[in-house]
């Protein structure tokens, strides 16, 4: 369920398992969550009219941390390590719904559980420049790349 403070309206989402999201425009989110059509998936969802729409991503398939662009256009979030400790930085553009890798790397065992470094990534103000944790040479670091969008 969603709340909006300025109809004191409650609107039913029908999704379950909803995890980390962004704000993609006021009333939109981008959400990890599960729907009974695409099961666990991104998604954007409306938070108006409770309903929502699937973001089709051959690699975007496992819960991250979204973060969206000012107008919504495009958003980057990361991955979990793989079974082969990788992790990776996606970018994922909705004019032509692909997603392209940014970064990946080997994530040391050592970064797990309770010591997991998530990468977390934010834009900038001027969104040219990402902003993320990573594990650098045993050490947890902050990283800035570069962007052109």
């Amino acid at each position: 369920f969603i709340f909006n403070i300025e109809s004191s309206k409650l609107c039913q989402i029908k999704v379950s398992d909803a995890s980390h999201m962004s704000w993609k425009t006021e009333y939109q989110l981008i959400c990890f969550c599960v729907s009974k059509e695409y099961g666990a998936a991104y998604h954007i969802i409306d938070t108006t009219k409770g309903s929502y729409q699937h973001i089709l991503s051959n690699n975007l398939t496992a819960d991250g941390h979204p973060f969206c662009a000012k107008d919504g256009s495009w958003f980057v979030t990361d991955t979990y390590p793989d079974r082969y400790r990788i992790q990776s930085l996606y970018i994922y553009t909705e004019k032509d719904k692909t997603d392209h890798r940014l970064v990946s790397l080997k994530i040391p065992l050592i970064f797990s559980g309770g010591y997991r470094c998530d990468f977390h990534p934010r834009l900038n103000r001027k969104q040219n420049l990402i902003s993320f944790d990573a594990p650098i040479s045993g050490v947890r670091s902050l990283v800035v790349l570069p962007i052109n969008t």
